[in-house]
């Protein structure tokens, strides 16, 4: 069993991940690759506390600097 506080335990499993991401893309599994790069941006925002809303704002602030049209609201 794995000793360490859970924000340890998920920084420890983000490095495990960002390995198996390079591993997935070096074999040419690239969707998969990006399936790895969604479970650490879930985890760091448990790790560091960032909420559901904070996202959303942020990936709007992109989407508008980018210029990427807006999903409506669901």
């Amino acid at each position: 069993m794995m000793l360490g506080t859970k924000n340890e335990r998920i920084h420890d499993l983000i490095g495990r991940l960002t390995t198996a991401i390079q591993e997935a893309r070096n074999v040419g599994l690239d969707n998969t690759a990006w399936l790895l790069e969604v479970a650490i941006l879930d985890l760091k925002t448990i790790a560091f506390a960032i909420s559901d809303e904070d996202l959303r704002q942020f990936t709007e602030a992109v989407a508008d600097r980018l210029e990427i049209p807006k999903l409506p609201p669901h």
